[in-house]
């Protein structure tokens, strides 16, 4: 099964780690650390050019 997250996004369920309220997560020192590696080697994607209300942690064959 398929999930839209907006901008015509699609993800396959089984491969969603978690889904996290931005807003309660990133107050969290190693949650800013982890998005600040991640944004580094080019795996945050945005799929809207609004604020965020949520990040989606997506694995697909070994690549998050």
């Amino acid at each position: 099964m398929y999930i839209n997250i907006g901008s015509n996004v699609m993800l396959l369920r089984k491969n969603i780690t978690a889904v996290f309220d931005i807003e309660t997560t990133t107050g969290s020192e190693i949650t800013r650390e982890f998005l600040g590696k991640s944004s580094k080697r080019y795996e945050v994607v945005s799929v809207t050019e609004d604020l965020p209300r949520a990040m989606i942690l997506y694995c697909e064959k070994g690549k998050n």
